[in-house]
């Protein structure tokens, strides 16, 4: 594993950074897989649950994403080790693959 140079904004080096390269991919997000949802209660009102892809393209890994999509994956033991650690990682959500609220315009194109 190399490190990367970083630099602060007084051109100050960093160490102790790498960069985390995702390698394993699946394939394309099948929305239809996706479920259908009204329910006026909620806001928006309408939308599809869930963001599936296609199992038989996934090698198993803890960490992936979606080949040529900004869109990254990680299993629920990643999450524990994130949240229970004291890493400063900024802003990060995250939900269950089963909640994921998708727009109608999204998955109806």
């Amino acid at each position: 594993m190399e490190e990367i140079e970083l630099k602060d904004r007084d051109d100050k080096e960093i160490s102790g950074y790498y960069l985390l390269t995702i390698t394993s991919f699946v394939g394309d997000i099948q929305y239809e897989k996706s479920v259908y949802v009204e329910d006026m209660k909620q806001t928006p009102s309408r939308f599809y649950l869930g963001k599936y892809f296609p199992l038989d393209t996934w090698n198993g890994a803890d960490i992936f994403k979606v080949e040529n999509k900004p869109i990254m994956f990680f299993s629920k033991e990643v999450i524990d080790l994130i949240t229970s650690s004291d890493l400063k990682l900024g802003p990060l959500r995250y939900e269950k693959v089963k909640e994921v609220k998708l727009s109608p315009g999204l998955v109806e194109m």
